[in-house]
């Protein structure tokens, strides 16, 4: 049996189809972290304000109390009745952070009514989201 004459080059590895791999999984660990966003809340325009200082909360458990501009109730995302919403916040530890936000086109009389669920569940650590100036 007759071998072919051994070669002095280097044996190539081919690059280019790699590289094309590789751009396509930068691509898509890229977009896949922007839609990995924790995201609970509903996506209101919140009114803006020009004191609030940024606070970190993501070690804070927290729950976002909703309004839309209809005068809807949202916990985090699903929407609730009045007294549903109540029930939920009861079942809640005083520990728990409750963040209630309105869209700058809501009611004040729906906000107020929200507000006043919040008191009636008994938690005291209730604040307002607002967007903060950049």
């Amino acid at each position: 049996m007759r071998l072919p004459p051994i070669s002095d080059e280097f044996p190539e590895v081919p690059v280019v189809p790699l590289i094309d791999v590789m751009f396509t999984l930068l691509t898509f660990f890229i977009v896949a972290t922007l839609f990995i966003q924790k995201n609970r809340a509903l996506d209101l325009n919140l009114p803006q304000a020009n004191s609030t200082p940024i606070v970190e909360t993501k070690k804070i458990e927290q729950v976002d109390v909703s309004v839309d501009k209809d005068g809807n109730f949202y916990y985090n995302k699903d929407k609730v009745s009045g007294p549903e919403l109540l029930a939920r916040l009861k079942k809640l530890s005083n520990e728990t952070l409750l963040i209630l936000a309105g869209d700058d086109k809501t009611r004040y009389q729906d906000l107020v009514s929200a507000l006043d669920i919040l008191r009636l569940s008994g938690k005291t650590r209730i604040a307002l989201a607002e967007r903060a100036l950049k």
